[in-house]
């Protein structure tokens, strides 16, 4: 992928509200809905095409943190708690048709996902041999087994690909995964997992060499903790 001329303050997108229980419709802690699409996402993507194109610019738009189009069907509910006629594959495969039919040009489709091996199951059949070229996939972890065993699972997905790391995951060696082909990005950085807030900067300066070594696209996604520190 040319990664030219692109924004890379990502734009963080959720399609639906996942269920915090899938056997209730009602979350008992907040009293909102499980399960409810986000009617105005068609509305901002538009938006956000127009903006990019007006400007000359590529928008990155990172899906998956809090609505993962690969994970297990969401049957979803409109804000009176009513259960509609589509469920998360219907809104997933909306969005794919629109951006192989070319609708977001200026748009860059960053797919995060927990279930690599379903890519090949859900993306449209013609992306099996030609991934449009505004799409990657990519998988995160929670240590360096996973990593490796989320990217080998996402090998096989057909198109580019990328990883993101979270600042407290410390000690990686990613040279396989940087050197093994078809890997586009590394993003690092931003939100953590955990409520301790302490991060090893050599580690995140350890990935950040290996990336840039190895010729890949390195991007850290700055968090107010960790700028000063570590640019």
């Amino acid at each position: 992928m040319n990664l030219g001329k692109v924004n890379w303050c990502f734009q963080p997108m959720k399609l639906w509200n996942e269920p915090i229980n899938k056997n209730r419709v009602l979350n008992p802690f907040t009293g909102k809905s499980n399960g409810q699409i986000i009617f105005s996402i068609w509305e901002k993507l538009e938006k956000y095409q127009t903006d990019a194109q007006k400007i000359g610019i590529r928008q990155t738009i990172l899906i998956g943190t809090e609505s993962d189009v690969f994970g297990s069907r969401i049957y979803l509910h409109n804000k009176q708690l009513q259960r509609l006629n589509v469920d998360s594959s219907l809104v997933r495969g909306e969005l794919f048709k629109n951006i192989s039919a070319g609708k977001y040009p200026n748009l860059i489709f960053l797919f995060l996902t927990n279930h690599p091996g379903e890519i090949t199951k859900c993306i449209l059949k013609e992306w099996l041999s030609a991934v449009p070229g505004n799409i990657m996939f990519g998988v995160s972890g929670n240590s360096q087994k996973e990593i490796e065993d989320n990217f080998s699972s996402l090998s096989t997905a057909p198109g580019d690909k990328f990883i993101y790391i979270k600042p407290e995951y410390t000690n990686l060696t990613l040279n396989e995964i940087l050197y093994g082909g078809r890997i586009e990005l590394v993003i690092q950085g931003d939100n953590f997992e955990s409520d301790n807030e302490i991060v090893d900067i050599e580690s995140l300066r350890k990935v950040k060499n290996a990336t840039e070594k190895a010729e890949i696209r390195y991007y850290f996604k700055h968090d107010h903790l960790l700028t000063s520190k570590f640019e």
